[in-house]
């Protein structure tokens, strides 16, 4: 073949694929696995923009000949455009480094669209849907690059099971994330860091937009249930002395009745380096919702933006992030206990959604800083470095209507011996209800910051 292609290998639903290079053989031993045991398997090229995958070797197609007009030479008429859509290819399983592109999907919502099993370095650009996790680690030591990479979720429909992640990868080495975008899907986790801390790329995530993580549980019938699983836009479990992540430019938007999410970005148990903080920056969290319904009894740890949870956090950097109408807490410290800085932030919300009805009843404060590590549980625990635990130069405008009184606000929650605080400023009056130009504000703040950086975000569909 010609230059460099994608050449899948297998039969039937049961295919492995990688880019092959002028000639490769058509054999298990090329393609290192043997996707289709005990069947004849074929080899067929992906066609870029989206065509159909051809057998190899494929001949050329024979020209279409031309008739023009007699006796008068006319140009021919303009052809109308055809859109051809992207050639899905189901359940990927790479067992070999390399780039891979194309679209990837699961009908099957107890597997992967594609499936890491290698420690190789992965680089995927394309699309995913799915009706369980999009992208997920298979063993231990796994390498993503995704530079350009959309996943929309698809109902499970199977009663009482949630929609899958994104981009799930544990106790991996490196994940390299820029302009991703996802729609209604859990979306991005991480769990144990088992790379080096010489790498030159640890952790990077950045230029992502996420829509609409879906939390609600399928009823089986392509509804569904009240149940709730507590999912994430973002989510660091156990991501510990890291040095060198960097998380930036998040456009992260939940809509009223569309969407269920616990926290836009919920950093639990994890930690960067005393001189290599992990940085959280440029995040815009644009709507954080409990539930379809804002009478629904949901459990109250939900509707949030960015919180540092869990324990034993240490060494983050929280900044010059928005948070708008979301129905819990805007920022928080939860579990952090030594070098937590979250400042330049703003945050505003009205505590109703649109219809008037009120969502943050059992909403939290914008900002707090409270002690949820229990010492008197497990007094083993080190004890809260004070001074490095500061919350500085932010500003809240949150409203928490209940209805004997409209008008109630509750801006900060910041516990005395906790932390230093400083600068933090709030919409004055204290005492009245906040009006949505303060919204827009935040909103608008967080634009002119990406206007002015020049940046693209979400997926680019290269």
């Amino acid at each position: 073949m010609s230059g460099t292609q994608v050449v899948r290998y297998g039969a039937g639903d049961k295919w492995v694929a990688r880019e092959v290079t002028t000639t490769g053989y058509c054999n298990n031993a090329f393609f290192g696995t043997d996707p289709a045991v005990g069947t004849p398997k074929v080899c067929q090229i992906l066609v870029p923009g989206g065509g159909l995958p051809v057998p190899l070797p494929a001949s050329a197609p024979t020209p279409t000949p031309v008739v023009v007009p007699q006796p008068a030479p006319a140009p021919p008429p303009t052809p109308a455009p055809v859109v051809i859509g992207p050639t899905w290819m189901d359940n990927l399983v790479i067992t070999r480094g390399g780039v891979y592109r194309g679209a990837w999907q699961s009908t099957d919502p107890f597997k992967p669209a594609v499936k890491l099993m290698t420690k190789e370095e992965v680089t995927l650009i394309g699309q995913t849907r799915s009706k369980g996790a999009h992208v997920q680690s298979g063993m231990d030591h796994t390498k993503l690059i995704a530079p350009d990479l959309f996943g929309l979720g698809l109902n499970p429909d199977v009663a009482g099971r949630n929609f899958g992640g994104f981009i799930d990868l544990q106790n991996f080495d490196m994940a390299d994330l820029g302009n991703i975008e996802h729609d209604h899907t859990a979306g991005v986790y991480l769990r144990k860091w088992l790379g080096l801390a010489t790498q030159a790329v640890t952790i990077r995530i950045r230029l992502y937009k996420g829509l609409n993580v879906e939390g609600r549980m399928s009823d089986g019938k392509g509804g569904y249930q009240q149940n709730f699983y507590r999912l994430q836009h973002l989510q660091f479990n156990d991501v510990k002395n890291v040095p060198r992540v960097l998380v930036e430019w998040l456009d992260l938007l939940d809509e009223e009745g569309k969407s269920y999410v616990e926290d836009k970005v919920n950093i639990s148990s994890s930690s960067g380096t005393d001189d290599s903080p992990m940085e959280f920056r440029f995040i815009r969290g644009n709507g954080a919702h409990h539930g379809w319904d804002p009478g629904f009894d949901s459990p109250k740890y939900s509707g949030g933006v960015v919180i540092v949870d869990g324990m034993l956090g240490q060494n983050i950097w929280i900044h010059h992030c928005a948070a708008a109408n979301s129905d819990n807490y805007s920022f928080a410290n939860a579990g952090g206990h030594r070098n937590i800085t979250i400042e330049d932030n703003r945050a505003a919300a009205l505590g109703r959604w649109r219809d008037g009805r009120l969502s943050s009843v059992k909403g939290d404060a914008s900002f707090y800083n409270r002690d949820y590590r229990r010492h008197d549980l497990y007094p083993g625990l080190p004890a809260y470095d004070v001074p490095s635990i500061r919350l500085r130069r932010n500003y809240s405008a949150r409203s928490k209507p209940t209805p004997n009184n409209p008008a109630a606000r509750w801006d900060y929650s910041l516990e005395a011996g906790l932390g230093t605080y400083s600068e933090n400023t709030s919409y004055q009056p204290n005492n009245a209800a906040v009006p949505d130009s303060e919204v827009q504000k935040v909103l608008s703040w967080w634009e002119a910051q990406r206007y002015s950086a020049g940046v693209t975000i979400g997926h680019l569909g290269r």
